[in-house]
């Protein structure tokens, strides 16, 4: 999408859930900047990888990890993902920083509450905490012309976060919808 001498373009990225026949969709916004919205389970990280060569983008040029909840099948991936994309800043709802830090308590609720669920995203990895950036609500994620403002939207987790571009009226709402 041009608009406005603005380019903006959206791709989703479905990655498969394991032993599940659904997918968890992630967005790639791309603008001045870019912004992953999520990273999937830990199992697929790779695929998510792939999915990134397949659309000819590299990782190492992605400036955000935008995260709508620490739930193993959106973010489980994330440190195994960082890895490939040295400058992506995370950002995270400031209950899920600790957890993704230290994802051990996570991880023990996961399997207590999923069991073979959680096994099959795979366990999750810590992720450095300079790497980790406590979101405000409403504060704007500058793509460069494009603001994806954060948005607190507590429900299916309470530390649930969404992002909404209101220039073009695009919502990524996570499980919150």
């Amino acid at each position: 999408m041009k608009t406005d001498s603005i380019s903006y373009e959206i791709n989703e990225l479905p990655v498969p859930i394991p032993g599940h026949e659904s997918s968890t969709h992630l967005y790639l916004i791309q603008s001045d900047k870019t912004a992953l919205i999520d990273t999937g389970p830990a199992a697929t990280s790779g695929v998510l990888l792939d999915r990134l060569q397949e659309i000819k983008v590299n990782p190492e040029q992605i400036d955000f990890i935008l995260c709508t909840h620490i739930h193993l099948d959106h973010l489980g991936g994330l440190s195994r993902v960082l890895r490939a994309m040295p400058q992506a800043k995370v950002i995270v709802h400031p209950r899920g920083v600790a957890h993704l830090h230290q994802p051990q308590k996570l991880w023990q609720a996961s399997l207590e509450i999923s069991g073979q669920v959680a096994l099959n995203y795979g366990q999750p990895e810590g992720v450095a905490a300079e790497r980790l950036t406590a979101a405000r609500e409403g504060q704007c994620i500058d793509l460069g012309g494009i603001c994806l403002e954060v948005l607190y939207t507590p429900g299916h987790a309470a530390h649930h976060l969404s992002y909404i571009d209101r220039k073009f009226g695009n919502l990524f709402a996570g499980e919150s919808a």
